[in-house]
Order: structure tokens, then C-alpha cells, then sequence
């Protein structure tokens, strides 16, 4: 949440929640998680799941159905067999206000579904991390991206 897996030699020490090595993909492996872009599964995991929550519009709701399809005893696989393409951010327009609004959206909608006793500190740990991807951006002159953070740390309602 407050995206230090990104720093180079951290994210060696931390584990990512999106994983950019290719060579993870290469094999087939046993997932927390799969990105909604592109699922298949069998019609019993959908009956006893229910989908996609609706309260849910972008960004976490993959992770969401994830964590009940796991919960009810699925596991989620990955095989390279089968390749898709996933236009990342093209369903918002590549408009970066409007991605960080709605994954913090999300993010916030995950927490207090599954983890309501620990919203608390996800509000801190997205501020913080708001607050952090902020100043690091506007360092390195990105302005239209840390524009961005400073309005959802201003108007996130968190």
C-alpha cells in the first residue's frame, strides 16, 4: 500500500503484489490471486461464489472473488498454455486520477469486507502511502502523477 515493493532492492526482500519477472510465468504454479482480465473457470466455483461482487468496479474486485474462491476450498491456478492481452488502464483511459481513485476505492471496499478489524490501519497505511508516493513523484518531476496522489490524499474520503 504504500508501494516500497517498487524501490529496486526492496522488492527483492518483500513480495510484490504484481509481479513483473517473466519467469514466474513460465511455469504452472498455484496463485493468492489471478487478474480479472482473464479467468476460467468451472461453473461450481461461479455457483458457490457468486461472481464478481457488484459493490466492486475496477481494480481489487479480481482480488476480492479470489480471496471467497479460496475461501470456499478452490485453488487459484496459473498455466502459461493459455495467453491473453491485457490492455493495462485502458478501461480508464490510462487517466491516472481516476485508476488511484478507484483502486484506493477498492482497496478500502476489500478491507472492510474481509477485514474490518484492521481498517484502521489500512486508512493510515493508504495515507502514509498517498502521502509518500506524493513527495518521492514531485521530487523526480513527475508533476501530472503526483498531482494525482495529492488529490486522493485530499479526496479520498478514507
Amino acid at each position: 500500500m504504500m508501494g516500497i515493493d517498487s524501490v529496486p532492492y526492496i522488492r527483492k526482500i518483500l513480495k510484490p503484489i504484481h509481479i513483473w519477472d517473466e519467469s514466474f510465468y513460465k511455469n504452472e504454479r498455484i496463485l493468492e490471486w489471478a487478474s480479472g482480465a482473464f479467468f476460467l473457470l468451472k461453473r461450481d466455483v461461479y455457483e458457490k461464489t457468486g461472481g464478481f461482487d457488484e459493490n466492486m468496479f475496477l481494480y481489487m474486485e479480481d482480488i476480492e472473488w479470489c480471496k471467497r474462491i479460496k475461501d470456499k476450498g478452490f485453488r487459484i491456478c496459473f498455466t502459461p498454455e493459455i495467453a491473453v492481452v491485457h490492455l493495462a488502464g485502458a478501461s480508464s483511459k490510462n487517466n491516472i486520477k481516476n485508476q488511484l481513485m478507484s483502486q484506493m476505492r477498492g482497496l478500502l471496499f476489500f478491507h472492510k469486507k474481509h477485514y474490518p478489524d484492521k481498517l484502521k490501519f489500512t486508512r493510515l497505511a493508504i495515507r502514509i502511502g498517498l502521502l509518500l508516493r506524493y513527495i518521492l513523484f514531485k521530487i523526480i518531476g513527475k508533476t501530472e502523477v503526483s498531482g494525482a496522489y495529492l488529490n486522493a490524499y485530499h479526496n479520498l474520503h478514507i
